[in-house]
């Protein structure tokens, strides 16, 4: 009996990542935020910025890289958000919580499309920046590729929570996917702290992006200083814990109803 259950779940988890899978291949606009826009504003700001900071000795390549890689972790949080909102709009959800093992499947299957999503942008984002002449080590790739996908994930937990709990979720999901290139130009991604003055350099540096980029951008943890480094996990495990909280509530929430 025990294995027939997990044999059904194991089931129904490929059965909602290929489905999640195929919708994102037939998504021309989700393929093209995937694979072009981050690896294009790569690009674009290198050649805007990248000779005048060589004259002077900063790696711009490698410090646009993991705003870029945020920026792809954010992209891929706004798709996954839309997917689950289209989802519940359809009447899917509301199906999933009714038949044994598919809340699991529904869930898993999001997550690992969101996942491969995620690896895609990231090695085309790769190897855009060594066409740009990144240099960086074995070790620190792995690192930032780690983190990358690690946050890709929180941020995508926490998007799906909060579209699952609103009222008209497709219009959350257009607002996150409005909003989600301002806030990140409020944030260490495309320009170093030093850039910014007053104030106005305080709040840029400590809102949540930053952090979290940080951590992108300095790959092994123990190089980041230990304030930087616990305010970045910090964040993190705010955003994970929040969105799995937000998403377990919501379809116990369903379920009992």
């Amino acid at each position: 009996m025990v294995f027939t259950t997990l044999s059904t779940s194991n089931n129904k988890q490929r059965a909602f990542v290929t489905r999640d899978l195929t919708l994102l291949r037939r998504n021309t606009a989700s393929l093209i935020s995937m694979f072009v826009v981050p690896p294009l504003f790569l690009l674009c700001l290198v050649a805007v910025f990248g000779y005048s900071s060589d004259k002077i000795g900063f790696d711009y390549v490698g410090f646009i890289l993991a705003g870029c890689l945020f920026q792809a972790a954010m992209f891929t949080a706004a798709a996954s958000s839309m997917a689950v909102a289209i989802d519940i709009d359809a009447g899917l959800v509301e199906r999933v919580r009714v038949l044994p093992g598919s809340v699991g499947g529904f869930l898993v299957g999001r997550l690992i499309t969101d996942a491969i999503r995620m690896a895609g942008s990231t090695l085309t984002l790769f190897g855009t920046a060594w066409l740009c002449g990144l240099n960086m080590t074995w070790e620190k790739v792995g690192w930032t590729i780690l983190w990358s996908m690690i946050i890709a994930c929180a941020l995508s937990l926490v998007t799906d929570g909060c579209v699952l709990w609103a009222r008209r979720p497709v219009e959350l999901a257009s607002v996150i996917q409005s909003l989600e290139m301002l806030l990140l130009m409020f944030s260490t991604a495309f320009i170093p702290a030093t850039s910014v003055s007053g104030t106005l350099r305080d709040v840029v540096v400590h809102m949540p992006f930053s952090p979290l980029i940080g951590l992108i951008r300095t790959g092994n943890p123990t190089d980041l200083a230990t304030k930087d480094a616990w305010e970045a996990f910090a964040w993190l495990v705010t955003i994970t814990i929040l969105g799995i909280t937000l998403t377990i509530r919501r379809f116990s929430a369903r379920r009992d109803s």
